[in-house]
């Protein structure tokens, strides 16, 4: 059971991962308390945590990672595991993004590759470098992480895993873009893409796919390749799990490649059908985020201005002052929170139409606007949000 949930999560299908997992935990909770099943038990968890995570059950995996952890240090003498669960332990404080998430990151992943190196573990040092680059990236330090991920790559190389070399060459070419060197980029997905292609793996070829189509959209002449890169990535996504695929991601780049298209043609019809086609990518890259476990934990850091919005819609002046408060910070903001601000003050106002309050949002500021919509329609939607129920505590 322990294994085939292994299977299912490497297959993009977390949900049916966690499900294995719980059963294998459930057998071992019925055995007599053996070290044998104490240590499968261990593993069993940290299997667990690994679904969850996928799933965006962060406080959960938490949970599951620090059990496995002390039944790992209980037994003893499994320094391996050890080190996988603290790398495991630091990806998962980058998703949270709490506070001092890039302290507890860094020292987790350290703490891994010391291990590694301690045991001589050649595959298990190399996704430390790989963890470590991730961590580097996400710190916007380009040049650290492309070093770590290098060395990442070339130890997956040296051992002859080009799977696993294929996915540090995808976070290779992710940090050329942001480092501001595309033909690099490209070249690192292309690469990618044909390792993907030769180990057969869905998951991982439909996330280089889409990375690429998301590059090429953005250079003249090259739509039509975006395209057909984006939708050979959605028709992968689409046998995987939704939320581990993040399935939304490739909807939202076919409705940015259909609107670059529709700006291209000057045939009325074909523009109409363009245009038609990007507002139903969107909604259904709305949907998707909506149906994401994650997206209820990203949103608790907008709680205040959510709560705020629906309790001045019903009326009270003092959540009236807050909104406007929270609208004067966001004209201080970004393009992206300048619209949000106006589509508050529309709210306010009795707009209530989701489609066209979202109309040009990115799907996290979409995602805000729906939960608004959602709580001005059913205020017990937001209780998950805060620790009350009562918009007044805030």
């Amino acid at each position: 059971m322990g294994r085939l949930g292994r299977c299912f999560n490497a297959g993009g299908r977390s949900d049916l991962a966690e499900q294995c997992q719980r059963d294998a935990i459930a057998v071992c909770d019925k055995l007599e308390q053996s070290n044998s099943v104490k240590r499968e038990r261990g593993t069993e968890l940290t299997d667990l945590a690994d679904a969850l995570a996928e799933q965006g059950k962060y406080a959960e995996a938490r949970r599951a990672y620090e059990d496995s952890l002390a039944v790992k240090r209980e037994i003893g003498g499994d320094l391996r595991g050890e080190g996988v669960v603290q790398g495991q332990l630091g990806t998962l404080a980058m998703r949270e993004g709490r506070e001092g998430w890039f302290a507890e990151a860094l020292i987790r992943f350290r703490a891994a590759l010391e291990l590694d190196q301690q045991l001589g573990e050649l595959a298990e040092q190399a996704v430390d470098w790989h963890q470590l680059g991730m961590l580097f990236q996400e710190a916007r330090q380009w040049d650290e992480a492309e070093r770590h991920y290098r060395e990442s790559a070339r130890i997956k190389e040296e051992r002859g895993d080009m799977a696993a070399a294929a996915r540090t060459w995808n976070q290779l070419a992710n940090v050329n873009i942001l480092a501001g060197k595309p033909d690099a980029a490209e070249l690192w997905y292309r690469k990618a893409i044909e390792g993907f292609r030769k180990d057969e793996h869905s998951f991982h070829l439909s996330t280089a796919l889409n990375n690429l189509a998301a590059l090429l959209q953005t250079q003249a002449g090259r739509l039509a390749e975006a395209r057909q890169l984006a939708e050979e990535a959605l028709a992968l996504k689409q046998t995987l799990d939704p939320g581990a695929a993040e399935i939304w991601v490739t909807y939202n780049i076919l409705a940015q490649i259909a609107d670059r298209e529709a700006e291209a043609t000057t045939e009325d019809r074909l523009k109409a059908g363009l245009c038609a086609e990007a507002r139903e990518y969107r909604r259904l890259a709305r949907d998707a985020k909506r149906n994401f476990a994650g997206t209820r934990h990203e949103l608790r850091q907008f709680a205040p201005v959510i709560v705020a919005t629906v309790a001045a819609s019903a009326g009270q002046p003092e959540a009236r002052e807050a909104v406007t408060q929270h609208q004067q910070a966001m004209s201080q903001g970004g393009p992206g929170w300048q619209a949000v601000s106006q589509v508050l003050g529309r709210i306010l106002a009795g707009e209530r139409d989701e489609t066209a309050l979202c109309e040009g949002l990115d799907l996290q500021k979409a995602m805000l606007i729906e939960t608004i919509l959602q709580g001005l329609a059913d205020p017990a939607t937001l209780s998950d949000l805060l620790p009350t129920e009562s918009p007044e505590a805030t």
